[in-house]
């Protein structure tokens, strides 16, 4: 068995220095030439596929960016303050929760009115 796998070496070195050789020495037709005949027949077409897909992109995002927002964070901010005072109002126990969330509401009208006062 040993016999056989040092003559597989050997077989495999040789092939290995061959290979190395050619390599070196140019002696075979090794060179890739196939890009200068590599033309696309339809580059034409898949150009003007792209720039009439960029050109819808485009547009669709325009159409986004000068659409306006269809959701209003103001009701929604005024809906969840109405929500805790509606669970304040049938909690039996206090909930140290709903507390902090007011004076979360107590900072962020403050934020709102100096604002406000800064755009005047």
């Amino acid at each position: 068995m040993e016999e056989r796998y040092s003559e597989i070496e050997k077989d495999n070195r040789l092939l290995l220095e061959k290979m190395s050789f050619i390599m070196r020495h140019n002696s075979m037709d090794n060179q890739n030439e196939s890009s200068k005949y590599g033309h696309s027949l339809n580059h034409g077409q898949r150009k003007r596929e792209l720039a009439r897909i960029t050109k819808e992109n485009q547009a669709i995002l325009r159409r986004l960016q000068q659409s306006e927002p269809t959701y209003d964070h103001m009701e929604w901010d005024d809906a969840a303050r109405k929500n805790d005072e509606y669970m304040r109002n049938i909690c039996e126990m206090p909930s140290k929760n709903l507390d902090q969330t007011e004076r979360l509401d107590q900072s962020y009208a403050s934020q709102q009115y100096s604002a406000a006062e800064e755009e005047h």
